[in-house]
């Protein structure tokens, strides 16, 4: 008789039961190991300045426009 149901999904998950029992000890060392900081040199370079995104944004409305009057003319 062919399994169905739950039966078959049983089955097809017993192997992942056994996975995750090899790699739970692992998991829990990474989640209980101290975090590693950012050192102030990589916090300050992901940071974006106000005065830089204004520039970006106007630098990019200002090619926006010339796009716009070279497709009008």
């Amino acid at each position: 008789m062919e399994k169905f149901g739950l039966f078959d999904i049983i089955e097809k998950l017993a192997p992942l039961t056994s996975t995750a029992k090899t790699l739970l000890p692992a998991l829990e060392k990474i989640k209980n190991s101290p975090h590693k900081t950012e050192s102030k040199h990589q916090s300050e370079k992901k940071k974006t300045s106000l005065p830089s995104a204004i520039n970006y944004i106007r630098r990019h409305e200002e090619m926006s426009r010339r796009i716009d009057a070279n497709n009008k003319g």
